[in-house]
């Protein structure tokens, strides 16, 4: 096997700039992260390192809020990252509203303190009783797109 251009070839190229002995190891294809749920912004250049250390390429986040995963968009799809990509809202609480989780997160520190329930109620189509209250606060575009 022959790499040029950043591709692997079966036939020789002109010219040889270096040899690699792999007697005796395994030359795989990259690996997919098929399932993730990447809700630390902070922790990004972690995740990132981690998984091109293990030949992890590929990346998919099973659910996300754009506001979350804002914080790290300019951070994938680079030569020098994972390519990733994310279902965004695909969630919901454990009464089918995602208020729940949300501010699950929200405890965990990943989304602004001074957030309250009513900023989640996405205003006309979220069923009331889970906030109390209509609202249309800084979170009702997270709430709108994660709604069931």
């Amino acid at each position: 096997m022959y790499v040029h251009d950043g591709r692997l070839w079966t036939t020789k190229p002109g010219r040889i700039d270096e040899v690699i002995d792999i007697q005796g190891k395994f030359v795989i294809p990259p690996l997919g992260e098929a399932h993730n749920h990447w809700v630390e912004p902070k922790l990004f250049d972690a995740y990132n390192a981690e998984y091109l250390r293990d030949g992890v390429f590929y990346v998919r986040d099973m659910a996300n809020a754009p506001y979350i995963v804002d914080q790290f968009r300019d951070r994938v799809n680079l030569p020098t990252s994972v390519d990733f990509v994310s279902a965004l809202q695909g969630f919901t609480g454990p009464r089918a509203h995602p208020l729940e989780v949300l501010l699950g997160i929200q405890q965990f520190g990943i989304l602004p303190k001074e957030w309250s329930a009513p900023d989640f109620e996405p205003c006309d189509r979220c069923p009331r009783g889970l906030a109390g209250q209509q609202g249309g606060g800084p979170a009702r575009d997270i709430a709108r797109s994660v709604r069931p």
